[in-house]
């Protein structure tokens, strides 16, 4: 009867060992495939359960077995314990390289995105930068004041031209009948001292 029972509870901790040993490699497979996190992590969960359930298997079996029958069961268990723990550390690996792969990616794209609205506010000044041109140059060509001119454009300019233009007039010269009165009284008189042989000069 003893021997049945404990035949019976080594058949279900075998039993539970297939499950874990079929979920482990299920669980692989989708590692290998790079499937998403969720997937991975769904897949693992059954795993999980799977270990969990062998443990409790094996510990049902040991309680029917002497001492030297339970460290002989105690190694074998070891060894799936190792096995289980090694992916595990598996598992975490590949989960933790998702996070990470997901970050460079955010940071990356934060990093375009900076550029981006660098790139904006670069054309955005230059833009404004043009707008300012446009609005000097309007300025010099509606002839308002500016600190520096084209000599060429004043030369020829008609505006300046009016500024630079001096009006000369001739001085008046005094008239005759202001000096000497009138001239035709002057001939009389020239008249007169030539008659009696007076001198002509005039002091």
């Amino acid at each position: 009867m003893d021997k049945e029972i404990k035949n019976k509870a080594k058949n279900a901790r075998r039993g539970a060992k297939g499950s874990l040993t079929r979920a482990m490699n299920v669980t692989n497979e989708l590692i290998e495939a790079s499937l998403s996190k969720s997937e991975v992590k769904q897949a693992f969960e059954e795993l999980r359960r799977a270990h969990e359930g062998l443990v409790m298997k094996h510990e049902e079996f040991t309680m029917l077995l002497d001492d030297e029958e339970f460290e002989e069961a105690e190694k074998w268990m070891q060894v799936c314990t190792s096995e289980y723990v090694a992916f595990t550390m598996r598992y975490h690996d590949y989960i933790k390289k998702i996070d990470e792969d997901k970050n460079k990616q955010n940071v990356s794209d934060s990093v375009v995105g900076e550029s981006s609205e660098e790139n904006n506010e670069e054309s955005n000044d230059s833009q404004g930068s043009n707008n300012l041109i446009e609005q000097s140059t309007v300025y010099n060509e509606n002839n308002h004041p500016s600190t520096m001119q084209n000599p060429e454009m004043i030369q020829h300019s008609p505006s300046s031209a009016k500024l630079f233009t001096v009006k000369h007039e001739k001085a008046k010269l005094p008239a005759f009948t202001v000096m000497f009165g009138n001239i035709s009284y002057l001939s009389q008189i020239l008249n007169t001292l030539s008659k009696h042989n007076i001198p002509k000069e005039i002091h």
